[in-house]
């Protein structure tokens, strides 16, 4: 009897992967209702057992990586797969049941979707200001398509995606490759440029994947630092004034919901919220900032040097 599952294969770029990579190799394994033909994984120059542990498992290929961007290493991984339908995740995530995988590329059996992305939870104990994000962008309740319609301008909203745990078409992604260019955001660029091709992008809430992060306080600052940068990439015409007014709403209802649910943290709450509004004034700033102190704000040193 013939194979009918579809044939997947997984891309996830590594760094120093060793905590997560015991649990998330079986879990990826264990994926039933497709058929995992090959893992890669792409690795930024591992100091730790990543590479002894991934050599443990079947269809685990390594390809080294020199030189590290977001959209470049992701390209690499797609124009090596084997397989049509293609898995992207980050290291860090971890996927919940045996048919995230299966749920995660069901839409793209329709010819006029391309790219699928995850729900994703955080993990326990992590901080309200994270939960709160991924609660809000996440929905729990039911998935989304995005699509623009013709003649539409893209907006961030429209874009919204996240490569945490997505899948998308070969075939399309060599078409229309993440920007190597961008500091991050690859993920809003391809679900942009998709869109504007004529394909649609949908939301899977039933495909969930635990994932988040407890940044410090100067953390917080240079990831948002980043975040900003990547929309103006994105988005050349997002300005100051963009980022301040699309804010607000989100802020208030962060404020009120941090205050009735977690009173406690009202005082780190405030210093959170004073490091993301200074990151993307600084943001905007950026290209009248010396380069040396632009490296400072970035979590990012690498991209800055080259």
């Amino acid at each position: 009897m013939p194979n009918t599952l579809t044939p997947v294969s997984v891309v996830i770029p590594i760094w120093n992967a060793e905590p997560y990579l015991p649990k998330l190799l079986p879990q990826l394994f264990a994926q039933k209702g497709v058929d995992l033909q090959e893992v890669l994984l792409l690795d930024s120059m591992s100091t730790d057992r990543s590479l002894e542990i991934a050599s443990g498992f079947p269809r685990v290929t390594i390809i080294p990586i020199a030189c590290f961007s977001h959209g470049g290493t992701r390209n690499l991984g797609i124009q090596k797969a084997q397989s049509e339908i293609i898995v992207l995740m980050t290291q860090d995530a971890l996927p919940q049941g045996t048919d995230w995988m299966e749920k995660l590329i069901s839409p793209l059996q329709n010819a006029k979707v391309a790219y699928t992305f995850s729900r994703q939870v955080p993990y326990p104990g992590t901080n309200p200001m994270e939960s709160y994000y991924l609660n809000q962008k996440f929905s729990a309740d039911s998935s989304k398509t995005y699509e623009i319609e013709q003649e539409e301008i893209a907006s961030l909203d429209q874009v919204f995606s996240s490569n945490v745990s997505s899948a998308l078409k070969r075939s399309v992604a060599l078409q229309h490759p993440f920007n190597s260019q961008l500091i991050m955001g690859e993920d809003q660029q391809f679900s942009r440029d998709v869109q504007q091709a004529g394909f649609a992008v949908q939301y899977v809430h039933d495909s969930i994947v635990i994932h988040s992060h407890n940044y410090s306080l100067m953390q917080t600052f240079r990831r948002y630092f980043d975040s900003v940068i990547a929309i103006t990439q994105v988005f050349p015409s997002h300005k100051l004034n963009a980022s301040a007014s699309s804010g607000v709403s989100y802020l208030k209802h962060e404020f009120l919901f941090i205050l009735k649910q977690h009173p406690v943290y009202l005082p780190y709450y405030f210093c959170y919220l004073g490091m993301k509004t200074l990151a993307t004034f600084i943001a905007h700033m950026e290209k009248h900032l010396p380069r040396k102190f632009v490296r400072f704000c970035s979590m990012n040193d690498r991209y800055w040097k080259t």
